[in-house]
């Protein structure tokens, strides 16, 4: 359906409002965020400028409530509804397909990370390393941290302390077990793929392809890279219905190297 620029057409606003009714009940604290999202101007969105502070607000009341929450559960739960829906590409979806965005990011950081005040590629959050960002592409710092994307993907990526960088490690092991996290891929239809030898310019480590069972398309890449010492967690997913080629991308995890 066609949009004007600015914030969600006035048909689109009543299809999104009348089908958030719907959420299953866990998602209930994500319809004022994903409202607010679209009450901003969609053309902002995927490009590092819009406001998820109602969204780090629900998150962060939504750990307290549930310590062992993860918000990328819930991402895994908001694709599947809005897939079900009808038309669920169309533009009213917009605002939920983009917090379903900012939710797998979450994770990532370990909680809704606190942007810093300046956006200047000189003082960029990340520390140790530094990567080349295309043309087109916005960016997000924070500390320790970089998210940067377009309309067809988003990446985020995260220092690591050499502790870290084990305790994670240890994780992308796990995942692979077939015991590890069943239920959830059995109802998500997910099939995991770690390649744990990974080289990629000047980084090594782990690469953890998420794919979709009955598509086989990519739903998410993650990283766990060492740089001449320097340690970063790497994620990059698909927007909207998860369909961009991801490995077009992979240049710009290529381009890490550390400063």
């Amino acid at each position: 359906m066609a949009r004007s620029s600015g914030h969600l057409g006035k048909k689109d606003r009543i299809r999104l409002e009348a089908s958030l009714k719907g959420l299953p009940a866990e998602l209930a604290y994500l319809r004022k965020p994903i409202l607010a999202i679209a009450d901003q101007n969609q053309d902002l969105l995927g490009c590092g400028e819009a406001d998820i502070g109602e969204l780090e607000k629900a998150v962060a009341e939504r750990r307290r409530a549930l310590p062992e929450h993860s918000p990328t559960d819930d991402a895994e739960l908001l694709h599947e509804w809005l897939a079900q829906q009808e038309a669920d590409a169309s533009s009213w979806a917009g605002p939920a397909w983009f917090i379903e965005g900012c939710l797998r990011g979450f994770d990532m950081f370990a909680a809704a990370p606190a942007p810093v005040e300046s956006r200047k590629r000189s003082a960029s959050g990340l520390r140790r390393v530094e990567v080349d960002v295309p043309q087109g592409f916005r960016t997000k710092l924070y500390e320790g941290g970089m998210e940067l994307g377009n309309r067809e993907v988003q990446i985020i990526i995260c220092e690591l302390t050499d502790e870290t960088y084990a305790i994670r490690r240890e994780g992308y092991e796990r995942s692979t077990e077939p015991s590890f996290l069943a239920s959830i891929r059995a109802t998500h239809q997910v099939c995991d793929e770690l390649d744990r030898n990974f080289r990629i310019g000047s980084a090594e480590g782990l690469r953890l392809t998420s794919r979709r069972a009955q598509s086989g398309l990519i739903a998410m890449c993650q990283y766990l890279l060492s740089v001449a010492g320097a340690k970063v967690e790497i994620g990059m997913f698909a927007r909207g219905q998860r369909r961009a080629d991801l490995t077009k991308y992979e240049s710009i995890v290529a381009s890490i190297r550390c400063r």
